[in-house]
């Protein structure tokens, strides 16, 4: 990977403090659909999610910011920053299936952005660079590299079990193996002809998993898929050096991994002064 090469950092993003999004969400969120409240309120940590980005990120980037309509912008962000490009929904989701408050949807159809690099990373705005982080940690030459052990997702009656079990299948099916595990939670390395590759050889099936599906539904797939591609196909490499942390509980702290996760789940239950400690600790940063 040579330092001219642009990486893509990119991040999905909801503002559920704007107006406009908000009536849109409450109309189709009677119809159907996986509304937990975690899934949608905001810590309101994008400000350092840019900073630390910013400050740690030692390659050649790009800002890819995905939100679902104009009215998502943050007031404070620059959009004509040379690091940034900001995509709306429109601009790479079949409108068929617009407008769409499920991740999944949104995730799978990021390889359609026009001019996103060839190399990116999918982020989430929970996770976090708080250490400096450089191409190979990203990369290994050509290939996406994944960092310590997969988990292995039992088949359980939960939704998201369910979109993982439908991403196994798909894959072991594709590759005649048996696929058991999947990649832990956090950003994640992707190569956009892979990603475009995947579709071309499963574009009916991964097309009906994800439609009609503004929210997750059982039959989902994940974006997870492309890295079990990957990884099922020798297109990534896998070592056991972890480069994350990962929290879902009230008590946080710094870890002393370059990236992490402070995933707001349903396990916080006062979230108030869960978003106060988590400013906290990111000023610290």
């Amino acid at each position: 990977l040579t330092m001219s090469e642009t990486i893509d950092i990119v991040l999905p993003y909801v503002n559920p403090m704007d107006k406009e999004w908000q009536a849109e969400f409450t109309r189709y969120k009677r119809l159907e659909g996986d509304k937990g409240d975690n899934r949608f309120r905001d810590a309101g940590t994008l400000e350092h999610w840019f900073r630390l980005i910013r400050k740690n990120a030692k390659f050649k980037y790009r800002i890819v910011l995905i939100l679902a309509r104009e009215s998502q912008l943050p007031e404070w962000l620059d959009v004509n920053a040379n690091d940034l490009l900001v995509v709306f929904h429109r601009d790479f989701i079949p409108s068929s299936e617009l407008p769409t408050f499920n991740s999944s949807v949104i995730n799978c159809y990021i390889p359609y952005i026009r001019g996103l690099h060839e190399k990116y990373i999918l982020f989430n705005d929970d996770v976090f660079m708080i250490k400096p982080t450089f191409a190979g940690d990203w990369f290994d030459g050509d290939k996406p590299k994944f960092h310590s052990d997969w988990m292995v997702f039992p088949r359980s009656g939960k939704l998201w079990d369910k979109n993982i079990g439908k991403c196994q299948t798909i894959i072991s099916q594709l590759a005649k193996c048996n696929l058991y595990n999947a990649p832990e939670h956090g950003p994640l390395p992707r190569k956009r002809s892979l990603d475009l590759f995947l579709w071309s050889l499963a574009r009916d099936t991964m097309t009906e998993a994800l439609a009609d599906s503004r929210f997750r539904k059982a039959k989902n797939v994940t974006d997870w898929i492309f890295s079990m591609f990957y990884t099922a196909f020798g297109f990534g490499t896998q070592e056991r050096h972890p480069i994350s942390t990962y929290y879902n509980r009230e008590i946080i702290s710094i870890p002393g991994t370059k990236i992490v996760c402070y995933n707001d789940t349903e396990l916080i239950h006062n979230f108030n002064a869960y978003k106060a400690n988590l400013h906290k600790i990111l000023h610290g940063c």
